[in-house]
């Protein structure tokens, strides 16, 4: 046992104080190396740690590997898990799936998600090299990897992964996502039931432009939900939408025929004219000249923005 307590006691040092200040041992780097090559698995562990991370000593990825893999295996589950994140990234899966699974098995709770990823994605390399790129914080592979997740696509459907992806995308401002997460808000799946925090979500997405937002928060403002009533806002938000292209992707069209219609129609531009037409018919001249005069105004604005910034797909 004290011997465990040493090798953590100088581990700490190496990582969270550093060698140079460290004073628990005249020379904790020596100590660490000579417990790891008699087998101690936390000091194999926390050499590659040194190693990786260029702690204490020049940073060598060969070393890193080595030591790591003599961690993992003895058994040592975060260098299990380690390895297994390696293996990702490589592209090579089998080993990621048994290095994962090691890891699973003692109790990893990331490793079990890992690996029932792995399960559900199969061989295919497209998907994987999305998957990754997600992890690395890319906002258009989260929003895609949400959408797979969303709808089962070459994955086990997961709303509760979906609304998870979605969210790290939107939180990086992507529209599609935002809009994805105003959807689970609204239908409260995954995340409990919020109307107003939905139409904060669409609104997010609405004003970047996103023609589906925009139908869906002129909707909200026409039937008052999550807000007070308001038909000039809601004119504004579907002229808007209806300005823009048509859209006739299978995710889309999904969408659109949740959304509350005056008859069946199969694209966004023709549901939001639909929506345009019918509030024209509840509205008075003024009101209708008001409208418009806010749409162009938006636009105005939404042009000066896109060209300091140059807006991003909303793939």
């Amino acid at each position: 046992m004290k011997k465990r307590s040493d090798t953590l006691q100088i581990f700490s040092c190496l990582i969270f104080i550093g060698l140079l200040s460290c004073r628990c041992s005249p020379d904790p780097l020596r100590e660490l190396k000579a417990s790891a090559k008699q087998g101690d698995t936390e000091a194999q562990f926390a050499l590659s740690i040194a190693y990786e991370n260029g702690e204490g000593v020049p940073p060598d990825s060969l070393e890193a590997y080595k030591w790591k893999l003599a961690a993992a295996e003895q058994g040592h589950v975060q260098a299990q898990f380690q390895l297994g994140k390696l293996s990702e990234k490589e592209m090579s899966i089998e080993r990621a799936e048994r290095w994962f699974r090691k890891a699973a098995e003692q109790g990893n709770k990331e490793a079990q998600k890992r690996l029932n990823v792995i399960y559900a994605m199969g061989e295919s390399e497209w998907q994987w090299m999305g998957y990754l790129r997600a992890e690395e914080g890319d906002p258009i592979a989260q929003n895609l990897l949400g959408s797979d997740y969303e709808y089962g696509t070459g994955i086990l459907k997961d709303h509760s992964e979906a609304f998870r992806w979605k969210q790290l995308s939107a939180n990086q401002g992507h529209p599609n996502a935002q809009y994805g997460v105003g959807k689970y808000y609204e239908k409260g799946i995954g995340v409990p039931k919020d109307i107003e925090e939905a139409i904060r979500w669409y609104r997010r997405a609405a004003e970047q432009g996103f023609d589906l937002a925009q139908l869906r928060l002129g909707i909200a403002y026409a039937m008052g939900e999550g807000m007070p009533r308001d038909l000039v806002e809601a004119y504004k938000w579907v002229n808007l939408s209806a300005a823009q292209s048509n859209k006739t992707d299978a995710e889309t069209e999904k969408i659109l025929n949740e959304l509350p219609a005056t008859m069946e129609i199969s694209n966004t531009n023709k549901k939001a004219s639909e929506w345009r037409s019918s509030l024209e018919k509840a509205m008075s001249s003024d009101q209708i000249a008001e409208a418009q005069k806010l749409s162009r105004e938006w636009l105005i604005r939404r042009s000066s923005v896109s060209q300091e910034e140059p807006d991003e797909s909303s793939r």
